[in-house]
């Protein structure tokens, strides 16, 4: 049973950090909006625009699924 509390915690420190990792990536992107360039086009700025929106998407999903591992370790002990 120890065992598997440890393994569990580690799952949730894992996707805590993979969620800040992907937050960070999607805020770094997300200044690329706002450099202005000259050769910058609408394609390009739509596929930043989606590439951000899915890392932010990801990175959520991610801290939901870390704190309902942890709500689960919380609720078994």
């Amino acid at each position: 049973m120890k065992q598997m509390e440890k393994e569990l915690h580690e799952k949730v420190v894992d996707y805590s950090r993979f969620s800040s990792v992907l937050f960070c990536l999607g805020a770094f992107l997300s200044f690329g909006l706002y450099i202005p360039f000259e050769g910058k086009d609408n394609q390009q700025l739509i596929i930043l625009i989606v590439v951000i929106t899915l890392l932010m998407l990801f990175s959520v999903f991610f801290l939901h699924k870390a704190n309902l591992i942890r709500k689960g370790m919380e609720h078994h002990s």
